[in-house]
């Protein structure tokens, strides 16, 4: 996805990110809200193979794995 710097959310419940590669929409079925540690800024969201996410960051922070 490469960076994202924008964020919007349309009246039909998508997630809009605008990113250094293009724009790139998440339906709501696909967004589950998760709360990540405030440490963590400047974020690269890397998708799994078994539907995961696995989080970095520029800062050396461990990577997190979300999952479900």
């Amino acid at each position: 996805m490469g960076f994202a710097y924008k964020l919007f959310e349309d009246r039909e419940g998508n997630i809009w990110v605008g990113c250094s590669k293009g724009l790139v929409r998440f339906r709501h079925n696909q967004v589950v809200p998760v709360s990540l540690p405030q440490r963590y800024q400047k974020m690269a969201l890397f998708p799994g193979e078994a539907g995961e996410i696995t989080v970095g960051t520029i800062n050396s922070k461990p990577l997190l794995r979300i999952r479900g």
